[in-house]
């Protein structure tokens, strides 16, 4: 899988990336070998009764089919100063939609993850949410998954390091949702991978980010929201490709108060 990491991409509120992976795509092949047969899939839409789902809901719903079983992985993990540290990314699993969304809560099995690594060290630092999960095309049994994570930091889980431009200066940062109790977070993209369904996953590391010089600091940034950086992330896997699109908040190109522009 190719990573990269750039400070300076487009401002737009939505962007598009093409992302070479190399053998990733979902493995789950109606008619297989059959190529006019299986691009014929259709659906249709019935009426249903309301199914009140019974976990943490704060994200897109990462599911993946494996082997007959389908498998969903809602909610939030890691450190976070601001909400507390989180424990509530988990995944159900069931033969069909009805039956996995309607687990209770107390069957949802949660999945061994990386440690938060302390600051100033290498590894994951902040919360993580699963906001897509794919699976390796080699792996005939499906349980090869790669999961595309939202990852949120703060001056506090990420400090700026001098030496790797890594991390946040805590200088005029913007407020968050209820002013200095809640300062503005960043958040960034990485990639996790599961050899066995989901059940345990290793930190592949980031690919995309934006560094400090894109932070829209105080006094403009008066969104309440992130003070910069990509995520939300949504993806579609095509053949060799994945498909990815985002939210990018930060400045486009090197943020300066003085020559500051809202219409950019």
């Amino acid at each position: 899988m190719a990573y990269m990491s750039s400070p300076y991409l487009s401002a737009q509120n939505l962007l598009f990336l093409v992302i070479m992976l190399a053998g990733c795509q979902p493995s789950y092949k109606e008619n297989e070998g059959n190529t006019s047969q299986s691009n014929r899939v259709k659906f249709k839409l019935i009426t249903t009764d309301t199914f009140h789902f019974n976990n943490f809901v704060d994200c897109n719903m990462a599911e993946a089919w494996i082997g007959d079983t389908l498998r969903i992985f809602p909610g939030k993990y890691g450190e976070d100063p601001v909400w507390g540290y989180a424990k509530d990314l988990k995944f159900a699993s069931g033969f069909n939609a009805d039956e996995v969304f309607s687990t209770p809560a107390d069957k949802y099995i949660a999945p061994s993850l990386p440690l938060n690594a302390p600051v100033g060290q290498k590894g994951l630092h902040g919360a993580i949410w699963f906001e897509t999960v794919y699976q390796a095309q080699n792996d005939s049994s499906g349980r090869t998954l790669y999961a595309i994570y939202h990852n949120e930091n703060y001056p506090e889980t990420l400090p700026f390091d001098e030496e790797t431009k890594e991390g946040y200066l805590d200088k005029d940062w913007p407020l968050g949702l209820t002013d200095r109790i809640t300062p503005a977070a960043v958040p960034r993209i990485g990639v996790m991978k599961s050899t066995d369904g989901g059940w345990h996953w290793e930190n592949k590391g980031l690919f995309l980010e934006d560094k400090q010089p894109r932070m829209i600091l105080n006094k403009h940034n008066i969104s309440k929201t992130f003070a910069g950086g990509i995520g939300d992330p949504s993806a579609v896997a095509v053949g060799d490709y994945l498909y990815l699109f985002y939210g990018e908040y930060g400045y486009p190109g090197i943020y300066d108060p003085a020559t500051y522009t809202p219409e950019k």
